[in-house]
């Protein structure tokens, strides 16, 4: 079962999209999917995806930040990530909230270190009786020491084996979260309210610039503005993050 924490405050992307036409005197749409969404509707669409990413990577926002739960398994390496996955925030580790315990390395640096992984890209297990031996007989098994995160999958090494799995049972780990993609009517921009102004303001000013309207700066400008005053101080840091139990997101049921 994957657990999640959400809020309860959304804003669509419909009704995004309509706060922009507003902003140029248009009527609201019924729809964004099908074929009768005019021009003027793709160009909406597109002026609110623009000022979304705008605000959404402007800087380390909390919000942007989510945990997830690695359920370890005897002899695998890797485990797949999110799908919203961005980047590593504090690392991985061995309990709720504990300290990061292992060294982050590059994919290259790992085979460097470890040759005989290379015969495992991200996504395989260890099922080879012949690999599997060679391997053990090399001590690439044990505690996890480093980790990497490639092609969406994270891989630890050393390779956890039994007695690991039994002593562990589970990693955890925070990161950071991509924008959530812009599709359908329903879907959530992924902005929590405060930053609502600074996207209204930032989608009229994209979507006039479009359509060529001379006062496009004024509006881009009172985004920006007001984006400005949201992100000061907005920044997160891992003591600002107190992990609960039911916020973790387990990948791997």
């Amino acid at each position: 079962m994957v657990t999640v924490a959400s809020s309860a405050v959304e804003r669509t992307f419909l009704q995004a999209v309509n706060k922009a036409f507003d902003g140029i005197g248009e009527n609201p749409l019924l729809t964004l999917v099908g074929g009768g969404v005019t021009k003027r509707g793709r160009q909406a669409m597109s002026a609110v995806e623009l000022a979304r990413d705008e605000i959404y990577y402007h800087t380390m926002w909390k919000f942007r930040r989510d945990f997830f739960r690695i359920d370890l398994a005897t002899n695998t390496m890797w485990y797949e990530l999110p799908a919203d996955f961005q980047k590593m925030a504090t690392g991985i580790s061995r309990n709720v909230g504990g300290t990061p315990d292992m060294t982050k390395v590059s994919y290259e640096k790992l085979c460097d270190m470890y040759p005989d992984i290379r015969a495992f890209p991200p996504g395989t297990t260890v099922s080879n009786l012949a690999t599997l031996g060679q391997l053990t007989a090399q001590d690439n098994f044990g505690e996890p020491e480093v980790y990497c995160t490639e092609l969406g999958y994270v891989g630890l090494m050393l390779i956890p084996d039994a007695d690991f799995v039994e002593l562990e049972g589970s990693l955890y780990a925070s990161y950071w979260k991509h924008a959530p993609q812009l599709l359908s009517d329903h879907d959530d921009i992924g902005l929590p309210r405060n930053l609502w102004q600074a996207h209204q303001h930032l989608s009229v000013g994209y979507l006039k610039k479009t359509l060529e309207y001379s006062d496009w700066a004024t509006d881009k400008t009172m985004g920006i503005n007001s984006l400005g005053r949201e992100s000061s101080g907005a920044k997160s840091d891992p003591d600002d993050m107190q992990i609960e139990q039911q916020n973790f997101i387990n990948y791997n049921e």
